[in-house]
């Protein structure tokens, strides 16, 4: 999260974003390990990997995780990465740091 903070600052947002969702992915995956007692899979789908570490989500955690994921490909890929880039401004960022915080909070305290 001190990345994404540091490529806001630089006016970066969907690099920023990027690391809003391997934040949540790198979280989920220690999950997957103290809770599950195994290596996590290598996948990047935040709904499937809360899908293995078997935690409840409401369907508003369920669409906030499915849009965090577009962030990885979206911020990765030349094609799509142009489309998310000219799309994202300090806003955006500002509304999804916000709720990557909440949500990584909530799964620090499972």
């Amino acid at each position: 999260m001190l990345t994404a903070q540091a490529l806001f600052e630089k006016k970066i947002y969907h690099h920023a974003l990027f690391y809003c969702q391997l934040a949540v992915e790198k979280q989920l995956k220690a999950l997957v390990i103290k809770n599950r007692n195994r290596a996590a899979p290598t996948i990047h789908d935040l709904v499937d990997l809360a899908t293995v570490v078997k935690i409840n989500t409401s369907k508003e955690q369920n669409e906030q995780l499915r849009v965090i994921t577009s962030f990885n490909l979206a911020a990765r890929y030349d094609t799509e990465s142009y489309k998310f880039k000219r799309n994202t401004n300090r806003k955006y960022f500002s509304t999804w740091y916000k709720i990557t915080k909440e949500i990584l909070l909530w799964l620090k305290n499972l």
